[in-house]
């Protein structure tokens, strides 16, 4: 082995071990291009994943001497390179150049196969490697021509398999603390970690309001229009809490039509946080005021029919005097929203101890 294999070996054991303290960062993707471009002696590294909102597969992030612009490129079904991969599942790279050996090929189709060359050398890609599983198909690594000119060989190539391999594990990694966070329908956090917020909000020293929100009439919906329809309300309803609320404010799927939100004082310091408690409960009144009246502004549309929807909404304060009591919170927010319904439906009402 010649002095400068050994120094490369070398680097390479590096930046395997960097690729174990940088895993489970949120900026990994971007962190690996910005790594390991030099270090492969590439003239840029660029990773497309997929948007499955958009359903292409647009650069998250790259790097390099004319990496690709993440305006440039977004790889959609048609894209012969995406045709290519999920024709050919089996395959996990594709080189721009000829391959010497046609025979790995032979059951490709040779003009599907030229017109995913083509692509790569359009954007100066020299190999593109799948990341995702056999079955799955989740993004690409780009990986340009060697500044030197030099070709990359059967190390490299196993190396940099290695990595799209990696980011493949960091995002299922992600996609599984995002199922364990999140409710799948409404993009909303879930119950249980709103039981973990619950719990810590009710312990620092911020001042603390707890909302509980209902669909009024839902089950009604359901019967009337089917369940898609209450599907795509409670997707609505969610969005449009969300854009009534503040940054500081988080937002729930306490279960069913149930929504909670924590609305915290957005001050930073303690010092800063206001004096009267009554000042705050009006700031969080008119939060939910607004979000109230978002809903039930203007229709929902499902199947070309206008649906009208309307909220209740219950809520409660953790006075300084009685920290460390989130079920008690949650009741009070709960006996509110069982009185906005009482009362008529449609409004916000704060929870008032009876004398």
């Amino acid at each position: 082995m010649s002095k400068e294999q050994s120094c490369y070996l070398n680097d390479l054991k590096s930046a395997a071990k960097n690729m174990i303290r940088f895993s489970g960062s949120t900026d990994f993707v971007d962190w690996v291009p910005r790594y390991f471009v030099d270090r492969i002696r590439a003239r840029h590294i660029s990773v497309a994943l997929y948007d499955s909102a958009k359903k292409i597969f647009p650069i998250r992030a790259s790097s390099g001497k004319g990496k690709i612009p993440p305006s440039l490129i977004a790889f959609d079904s048609s894209s012969p390179l995406v045709q290519w991969f999920a024709d050919n599942p089996r395959q996990e790279t594709i080189s721009s150049a000829a391959p010497k050996n046609t025979a790995r090929s032979e059951h490709l189709s040779q003009s599907q196969t030229q017109k995913a060359r083509e692509q790569l050398r359009r954007y100066h890609v020299d190999i593109c490697f799948k990341i995702g599983g056999r079955n799955a198909m989740t993004g690409y690594l780009l990986v340009g021509a060697r500044a030197d000119e030099t070709s990359f060989d059967k190390a490299d190539k196993a190396f940099l398999k290695t990595i799209a391999d990696d980011i493949t594990v960091e995002i299922e990694k992600e996609e599984f603390r995002h199922r364990s966070l999140f409710d799948p329908l409404t993009g909303l956090l879930n119950r249980g970690t709103f039981n973990l917020h619950l719990a810590k909000v009710t312990q620092h020293e911020k001042r603390t309001g707890l909302a509980m929100i209902d669909v009024d009439n839902f089950k009604k919906i359901n019967d009337q229009h089917g369940h898609p329809a209450g599907d795509q309300v409670l997707k609505i309803v969610a969005q449009r809490i969300r854009s009534g609320l503040r940054k500081s404010d988080k937002v729930f799927r306490y279960g069913g039509e149930e929504i909670a939100v924590l609305i915290e004082e957005n001050s930073r310091k303690p010092a800063q946080l206001s004096a009267d408690l009554q000042h705050f409960k009006k700031k969080a009144l008119k939060v939910m005021e607004r979000v109230r009246k978002k809903i039930a502004g203007r229709p929902f549309v499902f199947d070309d029919k206008e649906l009208f929807v309307s909220v209740s909404v219950g809520v409660s304060f953790c006075p300084e005097n009685r920290r460390g009591e989130p079920e008690k919170l949650l009741k009070e927010a709960d006996q509110a929203l069982y009185a906005s319904k009482h009362n008529g439906k449609n409004q916000v009402t704060v929870f008032c101890a009876k004398a």
